[in-house]
């Protein structure tokens, strides 16, 4: 049997081009879920057809369903099909001249609005729809998909099971973790497999918050970790380095920051290195504690205190290791300070509960979770699913929302798997790629 591609159409009509309601998705959702009239289902050419393999969703470049079985007349049939909302998109889209789209066998439209040809002069194979599909189910579509609530589903949630959202949402977690994992693998062959630079790396991103984020990413790209932890048992030698390629040593006034400064001067001679512009850190809008000078001491004393971290993390079997590996304070100058130069009340600046539990979730767990993957040892696995089990939801504007709409958020697994499900669906409309929109669409109303 020769191999062909199966594309969705019908019989020929002369009707006007209609105003498609819905985007091509839901035409690639309901025929991998065959949610159409399958009775006596033909060709334009009324040739009866028979689904053997609808096929295989296709994610890449190409022909909508791959590797599907067809029969149509007594003819069966290997090869894809392509969805449209009309027929004439084949050629708008330009498929007559990509030779991936030669050998189709069926071409699934709403509307049959034009004859497509094979290169031969044959007519291709085409599947109406457009009287074929419930329109309760394009009803639906339509208020997910076109609304301004804060997400799609917002008013039909409701009507989902509980158990199936919980089940949902562990999913959603777990993905989480392994989109994380493919993004440690990526750093790690960019550091030539130095797990120590990309643990520092992903916690330095976090002490920035989102607003230094990036500065705090070029002082760790522009700082080679290897003289970091050559320099770690001096403190004062990595409050240089790192205020230094902060580049905010340029105008010292005060002992602290001369002494800085003067030390800066001698490595970054010998080591050749470039500081960012201190223009670059923001200030703004920040809480004292959350200052990016406060933060960089806390991360000099946590270079200064663990070194070699990334062993650390691996070996900590419990979460209070884990809190004690990130329980560091700035040295004592910080406790007056909150700026360089500029005095304020005493009180130590002390890495505060809320952003060692950032860290652990946003860099100790997919660090774990991506080891246990690379070394396919489930033990690693485990112990990163059970701490986000453990640990307490994230507080922060999606888990209230998620709150607001009847689902709670218990523990930071959970939370985990809401911001996934908001970021990565709900907010992409990814309705017919979720599991609480497929039980929307496939719920009958009574």
């Amino acid at each position: 049997m020769r191999r062909i591609l199966i594309i969705m159409c019908s019989k020929h009509s002369q009707e006007s081009k209609p105003n498609f309601p819905f985007k091509e998705d839901l035409l690639q959702y309901i025929w991998r879920f065959k949610k159409f009239n399958l009775h006596s289902l033909m060709t334009v050419d009324n040739k009866p057809i028979q689904i053997i393999d609808g096929g295989k969703l296709n994610v890449d470049e190409g022909p909508d369903f791959l590797d599907a079985k067809i029969k149509i007349g007594n003819k069966t049939w290997l090869g894809h099909i392509e969805i449209h909302k009309s027929a004439s998109e084949w050629i708008a889209h330009t498929h007559s001249k990509n030779q991936a789209y030669n050998n189709v066998i069926l071409h699934v439209v709403y509307h049959a609005d034009k004859r497509i040809l094979y290169p031969t002069g044959e007519p291709i194979p085409c599947l109406e729809l457009k009287d074929r599909i419930n329109q309760e189910m394009i009803d639906k579509y339509q208020h997910m998909m076109f609304n301004s609530d804060w997400i799609p589903c917002q008013k039909l949630i409701s009507t989902v099971n509980e158990f199936l959202i919980k089940l949902w949402i562990e999913r959603l977690t777990i993905e989480r973790l392994e989109k994380k994992t493919i993004r440690i693998t990526e750093a790690l062959s960019d550091s030539n497999n130095n797990w120590d630079l990309v643990c520092y790396m992903e916690m330095a991103k976090y002490f920035g918050q989102n607003i230094n984020s990036i500065p705090f990413k070029n002082i760790m790209n522009n700082t080679p970790l290897d003289i970091l932890l050559k320099h770690r048992n001096q403190l004062p030698q990595i409050e240089a380095l790192l205020f230094g390629q902060a580049g905010l040593l340029n105008n010292p006034v005060d002992s602290y920051c001369t002494a800085l400064s003067l030390e800066y001067s001698f490595l970054k001679k010998k080591y050749k290195l470039q500081n960012i512009n201190a223009v670059e850190w923001k200030f703004s809008k920040l809480r004292p504690s959350s200052f990016p000078t406060v933060r960089l001491a806390q991360l000099a004393k946590l270079i200064h205190k663990q070194g070699r971290i990334f062993s650390q993390i691996i070996q900590s079997v419990d979460i209070k290791e884990i809190y004690n590996l990130l329980d560091i304070s700035a040295s004592a100058y910080w406790d007056t300070h909150y700026r360089l130069d500029v005095e304020s009340k005493k009180m130590v600046k002390k890495i505060g509960k809320s952003t060692i539990e950032v860290i652990i979730i946003n860099v100790i767990v997919p660090t774990l979770f991506a080891y246990g993957k690379i070394k396919k040892e489930e033990k690693y696995i485990d112990r990163a699913i059970n701490i986000l089990q453990i640990l307490k939801s994230e507080k922060n504007k999606i888990i209230r929302n998620w709150n607001s709409l009847g689902i709670n958020s218990k523990s930071a697994a959970h939370s985990q798997g809401l911001i996934e499900l908001k970021q990565n669906y709900c907010d992409k409309f990814k309705c017919l790629q979720c599991t609480i929109g497929n039980r929307i669409m496939n719920k009958q109303q009574v």
